[in-house]
């Protein structure tokens, strides 16, 4: 009976019912500011390694700003065959979980001394 309990929400989750995609909401591009915490160089009062120096010399605003613009350019660029497949990715992902879950008690860690 708990089994049931547990495994309900799985189950419904499997056989529920997808929307087309051209029927699912679609998300608006991004456009705002995202806030880093790598937004400005760490000052060190160590001396810098040789293979560490081109550290010292980094435009970091600049390098934040370039990275920025690239992810907003790939974000735009999105289209369905990408969304299709990222699910199936995550699908992919979710199958061999629980491959994992489910094989998971023939390996006893208690057997391997």
């Amino acid at each position: 009976m708990a089994a049931i309990y547990l495994l309900g929400p799985v189950l419904l989750g499997l056989v529920a019912h997808r929307a087309p995609l051209a029927q699912r909401a679609v998300v608006p591009a991004r456009t705002s500011l995202l806030h880093s915490v790598v937004a400005a160089p760490l000052v060190h009062s160590e001396p810098v390694e040789a293979y560490d120096e081109w550290t010292q010399r980094l435009d970091y605003p600049g390098f934040r700003k370039e990275v920025h613009e690239l992810g907003q350019r790939l974000s735009n660029e999105q289209g369905e065959a990408d969304v299709k497949h990222l699910q199936r990715m995550i699908l992919w992902s979710n199958l061999c979980g629980g491959v994992g879950i489910a094989t998971m008690w023939m390996s006893s860690p208690l057997g391997r001394a």
